[in-house]
């Protein structure tokens, strides 16, 4: 293992379980070692969401659960090549995202710009809209992520970090 193929997985209680364990092992596929982050080291709770037919709200239901390795306050952004937020709506004022579409007006109020489509590329920033937009998506950021670890190996130096949202 090395510091430059560390990614950062942010959970919290009730992470979506398909949008945590797929980038998860995604990236252990890719050569990546994961290292999952919460507010603090403990075991979360992972849930499923889905919409039920003929409901127009989310459903919730208990999944997996998932150990936190390291806590927020002890990161060292340094330390990774990535960062991969299930869920988050972070630093994106005038960034172009997608997200799941009940979430459009958070993205908007940060500043945001929603795109609708399963894969929206800004930068160094990669979204899809959910789980089952990571077909679309995933392996954008893999590339990017890929791009990233080739320039640090290299000796370049780049305050640009990869992430993406779902």
């Amino acid at each position: 293992m090395t510091i430059k193929d560390q990614v950062l997985i942010i959970v919290g209680d009730a992470s979506e379980t398909v949008d945590t364990l797929y980038p998860y092992y995604r990236l252990q596929e890719g050569g990546y070692t994961p290292v999952v982050a919460g507010p603090e080291k403990r075991k979360f709770q992972m849930v499923l969401h889905e919409v039920k037919p003929g409901w127009t709200i989310t459903k919730e239901w208990e999944g997996y659960t998932i150990d936190a390795e390291i806590a927020f306050r002890d990161i060292n952004p340094a330390d990774y090549v990535g960062i991969f937020f299930s869920g988050g709506r972070g630093c994106i004022n005038g960034r172009r995202m997608t997200t799941v579409a009940k979430c459009r007006f958070d993205v908007e109020v940060c500043g945001g710009i929603y795109v609708n489509e399963p894969c929206v590329i800004d930068r160094n920033l990669v979204s899809g809209r959910t789980f089952h937009d990571h077909g679309k998506y995933m392996g954008a950021w893999m590339t990017l992520l890929d791009q990233e670890r080739t320039k640090l190996s290299s000796g370049e130096s780049s305050a640009c970090k990869v992430a993406v949202t779902s």
